[in-house]
């Protein structure tokens, strides 16, 4: 494997194999192949640049779909943008951290399924957060246009951005039960380091599989079980 210094370069080390991920849901199954991925966000990616999203921008990922966070999260980090991973918002609980993280990003772009709009809109406007409600709204992207953009044969895969070990890869909040959220920013290079250390670990090697039903908003769902895989080159 050539020297990797940052996420992009884990994904593009992949794009000729034909491992990837097998989704499964309600009795369905879908594989979707590293190769396939990187086309998907690379185009995905292209709208999001026309979007106005550029490299240090942040993210926030409203969605309950595992491919479609995987889609979102990648074309987010190749283009230099920084995915905030946040449960999907379907209680006040989780709206009430949502919009106390989305408080605490500057240059705040917003990618959230058009079904749970509705119940933060509402939960802002009852408890007084009009004013970050007018930040969601004017810094949102319809997830439905970047989708249609992935699958879209006619777009060209916008060009990775060469991200740097020590710039931001993605942010992580923690549950704010005991207070506000707080993020933890995860370089490019924290996350090398980890996913090297979780594969010497478990010796894993790419003739391996993974399975895992944990949330990809979680740490472990996330870096132990869709990252580190990847990187290894097996089958999740």
């Amino acid at each position: 494997m050539r020297t990797i210094r940052n996420l992009s370069g884990v994904l593009l080390e992949r794009k000729e194999n034909d491992t990837g991920i097998l989704f499964c849901e309600s009795g369905q199954e879908r594989h979707l192949s590293y190769g396939q991925l990187l086309t998907l966000a690379g185009r995905a990616l292209h709208l999001l640049r026309e979007q106005g999203l550029e490299p240090g921008d942040f993210a926030v990922l409203q969605t309950e779909d595992n491919e479609r966070f995987i889609l979102l999260f990648w074309a987010c980090v190749l283009g230099g943008i920084v995915p905030v991973p946040v449960t999907a918002a379907r209680t006040d609980e989780g709206r009430k951290k949502l919009i106390e993280v989305c408080k605490q990003l500057e240059t705040l772009r917003f990618l959230c399924d058009e079904e749970l709009w509705p119940g933060i809109q509402g939960y802002a406007l009852k408890h007084g957060e009009a004013e970050a409600l007018a930040g969601l709204e004017s810094g949102s992207v319809p997830i439905a246009e970047v989708l249609a953009a992935a699958v879209d044969t006619n777009r060209p895969e916008a060009e990775p951005y060469d991200a740097a070990e020590t710039d931001t890869a993605f942010i992580q909040f923690t549950s704010g039960s005991t207070g506000d959220p707080k993020g933890v920013v995860l370089t490019h290079g924290n996350l090398l380091s980890n996913m090297r250390a979780i594969i010497h670990g478990a010796q894993s090697t790419e003739r391996d599989s993974s399975l895992s039903w944990l949330p990809l908003t979680h740490d472990m769902g996330l870096i132990g079980f869709h990252l580190s895989p990847l990187f290894c080159g097996m089958n999740q």
